[in-house]
């Protein structure tokens, strides 16, 4: 079924001189599991002050504004899309009028099998014939197009993630504001595709496809307005597909999941409690010299009337001392964290903070995207300043995810090549502080490469094992564990990004672990905050040839399908693995293999010039039929368990 819509009716109500104006989601609809931006407009026609509140599922944010006479003021906030709830409610408290003003916005659901492309375009009903695109994915796939203001391009980073494509044409105004430019610069990093059109203000000298970051920039040579560019579109969009596109398409943001699974991070940072191992020696040998001093001056100077307010005022003191060390008079607030570095940081983190007392607390994450009330402690969230209002004891848990430029990203630093199944190169750490129990993961094999200093520079000459090829996921954390000494919470946090984060692409990954004192706001002032964080830097490889399990695919067995290695099928609900794989030349050769618990899986891979599935050889093959208009897709057919397939590409060799 295809599914055409274009609406964006934004709702508002007028009481004396105040209108509020509210638009939800990009032209009125979402996808369950994607961020969703709010938007509410107040004007009036005199000095207005009072506190926006917006309600959504359960959910509920806020922010104070003041605005002066015959003006518009604007809020955003980012919200999680939820199954089932179209209902945004909106009020609007003025604090000079003690009035309360209501305004309710619905937003239509989307199926989790849509993809939602965005039009910035004077005359977006002239391209209706988008929703009629032919992609490389499951046909449960609806294509809907969706009219983007101008105003709505860079409310929120996180919203944006939830487009895979943006088509811009003749823009309204024919200029775009140079934070609008940025969002959409920042969107395409991130691994969105631009489609510019021939009358686009954007990258007006560009002729050819161009890669930028994650993403791309398809120039189209042609007249949007007409049917006939979809041709042009389906060719570009199938030949430049890059792993993040497939992953947004294919996986979405899946925002409510994956913060539930970030859950398991609490753990982590219960664990930062803890007095550490270094600081209880510490206190025991403080203590013995205290004991030796008390008994070194009875025996010398022999004043008894001295001795009772010796030992209690010295021991009195070390326990002040031993508690501020540990934090006994006041706020204690610990953290982990996942930061996936590339084209852009970004940054996945669980907060914890135990105040001292119950007495009124304010956190204020000022980076954050977006921000989520985990514990259901907060008496207050301002969407717009990322502050959590507390009034009671605790302790208070909160999710919050941010994104900004790579300070230090290693690929820029690092070169590996792989020959004759040898890594060879250099890597060096891109941090100032030392990355601990680090490892290199180059497809199905793992290096461990110790404890690396602030920015040192490591040669790496390994020969690839490949122990890891068709592992289950508990079985390659097992493994993992065998050759680098995770401790439980570091393994805690690799396991999380597997399950939640983990993205197609074909890079190595190396991993390292920091404990690092990080400042949260709390009450406006900036505390310290004691961090567990894991680092994930993507490598790139020099080379022709791609060893097993380097290419890393996305997999499809139905919405919501987890990033796991081993997926359980269904005789009526076959899985689909999506590889991209990069640019080669024509003659560049690929081998695939598979493993399954049982002889009733089929495997086959889709040939894009037969136009048919033909079945999986174990043969070293052509890989061009398989990737000339898409991703190589592989499927498997049957009932049981199966493991991701290998891919391996370049040069033949025995295995």
């Amino acid at each position: 079924m295809l599914v055409c819509c274009f609406f964006l009716s934004p709702t508002g109500w007028a009481a004396n001189d105040t209108k509020i104006t509210v638009e939800a989601g990009y032209g009125g609809v979402a996808r369950p599991g994607d961020i969703m931006s709010v938007y509410v407009t107040v004007e009036s026609s005199r000095f207005v002050s009072g506190e926006v509140q917006v309600e959504y599922g359960g959910n509920k944010m806020s922010h104070s504004l003041a605005k002066e006479a015959g003006t518009k003021q604007s809020v955003s906030f980012s919200m999680p899309v939820l199954p089932n709830v179209q209902e945004v409610r909106v009020q609007f408290l003025d604090a000079q009028t003690q009035r309360q003003q209501e305004e309710k916005a619905f937003i239509r659901l989307l199926p989790a099998e849509t993809i939602i492309v965005g039009l910035i375009s004077e005359a977006p009903e002239q391209l209706g014939y988008i929703s009629e695109m032919k992609l490389p994915f499951p046909d449960t796939y609806n294509i809907v197009p969706v009219p983007l203001s101008l105003s709505s391009i860079d409310r929120e980073v996180a919203a944006m993630d939830s487009l895979p494509f943006i088509i811009l044409d003749r823009v309204p105004g024919a200029m775009l504001t140079s934070s609008q430019q940025s969002a959409i610069q920042t969107w395409i990093e991130r691994g969105g595709m631009l489609l510019n059109g021939l009358h686009s203000p954007l990258f007006p000298s560009l002729t050819a496809p161009q890669a930028i970051g994650k993403g791309y920039v398809i120039p189209m040579q042609q007249e949007l307005a007409s049917p006939t560019a979809l041709l042009t579109m389906e060719q570009e969009i199938h030949t430049h597909i890059k792993p993040v596109l497939l992953s947004r398409v294919l996986q979405g943001q899946q925002i409510t999941n994956r913060a539930s699974v970030l859950g398991d991070m609490q753990a982590v940072a219960a664990r930062l409690l803890q007095p550490a191992y270094k600081l209880g020696v510490a206190i025991v040998i403080v203590l013995a010299t205290y004991v030796l001093c008390i008994a070194g001056s009875i025996r010398i100077y022999r004043h008894v009337r001295w001795y009772t307010a010796i030992i209690i005022t010295g021991g009195s003191l070390l326990f002040l001392l031993w508690g501020a060390v540990e934090g006994m008079y006041g706020s204690r607030q610990v953290a982990a964290r996942i930061v996936v570095h590339g084209a852009g940081e970004t940054a996945h983190e669980w907060v914890a903070i135990y105040p001292q007392q119950a007495k009124p607390l304010t956190v204020q994450l000022p980076d954050a995207d977006w921000i989520a009330d985990m514990g259901r402690t907060a008496t207050k969230v301002d969407g717009m300043e990322k502050l959590l209002s507390y009034q009671s004891d605790g302790p208070h848990l909160l999710y919050n995810q941010s994104s900004k430029a790579d300070k230090g990203n290693a690929s820029e630093a690092s070169v590996l090549k792989v020959e004759a199944n040898t890594v060879t190169g250099t890597i060096q750490n891109p941090r100032i502080d030392s990355l601990q129990h680090s490892f290199l993961l180059i497809g199905d094999t793992v290096i461990p490469t110790r404890e690396v200093e602030g920015k040192e520079r490591l040669r790496i000459e390994y020969r690839l094992n490949h122990a890891l090829r068709h592992m289950g996921d508990y079985e390659r954390t097992e493994y993992i564990k065998r050759v680098v000494p995770l401790t439980n919470s570091e393994q805690a946090l690799y396991d999380t990004y597997v399950t939640a984060l983990r993205a197609s692409g074909w890079d190595a990954l190396w991993f390292g672990f920091v404990k690092e004192e990080r400042q949260v706001e709390l009450n406006g002032k900036k505390q310290h905050m004691l961090t567990h964080t894991l680092h994930v830097y993507p490598l790139s490889l020099d080379s022709a040839s791609y060893p097993s399990g380097v290419i890393s695919p996305v997999v499809y067995n139905g919405p919501d399908t987890p990033t796991a290695y081993e997926q359980e099928i269904g005789r009526d609900k076959p899985v689909v693995w999506y590889y991209s794989a990069p640019a080669l030349p024509p003659q560049t050769r690929f081998a695939i293999q598979t493993k399954d618990e049982t002889d009733a899986i089929s495997y086959q891979i889709y040939n894009y010039e037969s136009t048919a599935w033909e079945n999986v050889q174990s043969d070293w093959t052509l890989l061009a039929p398989y990737v000339r208009n898409g991703p190589l897709m592989v499927k498997a057919n049957g009932e049981g368990r199966v493991f991701t397939p290998s891919i391996e590409i370049g040069e033949e060799r025995k295995r």
